[in-house]
């Protein structure tokens, strides 16, 4: 009987570098809205979201939820875990790339 161990660059799928509350500011960012602005279109209360990256505390799955749904364009996979994203995210995202331009002409 013959076994196979697959070792994985987990490096290359992801980036430890960055926590979650440094990709929401990214996106806030991105997206060109202040963290008020953001906790505003996420419908969570005042401050929440900004004392939740001022104090790296965890973040509520309503948060990723409700970003995840808002903006689609940024996968659960990338806001949670820094991966990368899987072939399908990336059509899906083209996607949705594709038809804001269609929509904003």
């Amino acid at each position: 009987m013959k076994f196979q161990i697959t070792l994985i660059n987990f490096d290359i799928f992801y980036n430890f570098s960055d926590l979650i509350h440094d990709r929401i500011r990214h996106i806030a960012e991105n997206e060109g809205i202040s963290i008020s602005k953001l906790e505003r279109e996420l419908g969570v209360g005042n401050n929440s979201l900004s004392t939740t990256l001022r104090r790296r505390s965890s973040v509520s799955h309503s948060v990723i939820q409700s970003l995840a749904l808002k903006f689609p364009k940024y996968s659960i996979s990338w806001l949670v875990l820094g991966m990368d994203e899987s072939p399908k995210e990336q059509a899906f995202n083209t996607i949705l790339k594709e038809l804001d331009k269609f929509k904003n002409n």
